[in-house]
């Protein structure tokens, strides 16, 4: 799949392209409906599928009042449309100009350089200054200037809508169950192992320390999960950032399953936030390593303990509960 971060670094399409507009944060279930009509068209059609997206998210800029932790980062996009099938992502730079764009001049400035023959969006699709453009707008200004709109219906589960703030509102309960089912795929994190204070080698249960990433970190609690490790000398290691050329890394070779404690370490009166990560079957230093967390689910919330006795003796029993939920979850065919 190829990258463009401006409109200009795109060819024309001889016969045109098929676009899904979106932030899709989170790819979930309902982006996926979209993306997944837009593939198909294209290939009926022998066209090229397109998404087009921004960064940053508009919210941060025209909301920044309001809380908004990302689910995705760019790469972690850019890797699932590859995926899906696409064959083309331009991620445009979202900034107070581009905000400032009407309807019309964003299919004149946008769609239209990027030979676009057919859109796909979802039905509460909204654009253009102050959101004043929405699926009927688009098409509209799609008989004038050459392309025709799909709307996808919206993406429900027990009668609720899929979206993404619904999958932060579970994230942000610890219900990393039932926010998987909703991406269509465990809900991850990734970032570098750093250094720590060593109380889980301490305790007996080593842990490697995952720095804090810029997406939704779950609530406070312990998690089991299994663990994607890439060597730190490997060529096929994530680069920190995402610029605009860089590859999709490929599956990482080495997967482990773990328990992730996220808190603050109460018993030791310690209040900086940490994800802790201790791997089941291998006891190796992960430090400067850079692993990818994929949440299984919760075993419990955050706890205060009496001493460091107790605390390992919970821990003990919260290894157990790990283990239980992994094959339970194996013998579903659970990834």
């Amino acid at each position: 799949m190829r990258i463009a971060r401006h409109v200009d670094q795109v060819p024309a399409a001889s016969l045109g392209r098929v676009l899904a507009i979106g932030n899709f944060d989170g790819v979930h279930l309902g982006h996926r409906k979209v993306l997944a009509a837009a593939v198909a068209q294209a290939r009926a059609t022998g066209r090229e599928t397109a998404v087009l997206t921004f960064d940053p998210h508009p919210t941060l800029l025209l909301r920044p009042d309001l809380p908004h932790d990302m689910l995705t980062t760019f790469e972690d996009k850019a890797e699932q449309f590859a995926v899906l099938g696409v064959d083309l992502t331009v991620c445009l730079h979202f900034d107070e100009a581009f905000s400032a764009l009407g309807p019309e001049q964003f299919v004149r400035r946008v769609l239209s350089p990027l030979s676009v023959r057919e859109v796909f969006v979802g039905g509460n699709y909204k654009f253009g200054m102050g959101r004043s453009g929405n699926v009927e707008t688009l098409t509209e200004l799609g008989r004038r200037y050459g392309f025709r709109v799909s709307a996808q219906d919206v993406f429900t589960t027990d009668g609720q809508r899929v979206s993404s703030s619904r999958v932060r509102a579970l994230l942000r309960r610890g219900d990393v169950a039932q926010a998987s089912l909703m991406l269509a795929r465990p809900y991850c994190l990734k970032g570098k192992v750093v250094a720590g204070r060593a109380r889980g080698r301490e305790l007996g249960y080593p842990t490697a320390n995952l720095e804090i990433p810029e997406e939704l970190v779950p609530e406070n609690g312990v998690y089991v999960a299994r663990v994607a490790v890439w060597e730190p000398a490997s060529r096929d290691t994530p680069s920190p950032g995402h610029p605009a050329d860089a590859p999709v890394p490929p599956a990482p070779p080495s997967r482990h399953d773990a328990i992730v404690y996220i808190g603050t370490r109460p018993t030791f009166l310690e209040v900086t936030r940490l994800i802790e990560v201790h791997l089941l079957d291998d006891f190796r230093d992960l430090y400067e390593h850079r692993i990818r967390v994929d949440f299984v689910d919760r075993v419990r919330p955050e706890m205060t303990f009496e001493g460091a006795e107790a605390l390992k003796l919970q821990i003990a029993q919260d290894l157990e509960a790990a283990r239980h939920l992994l094959k339970a979850g194996a013998a579903m065919g659970t990834p």
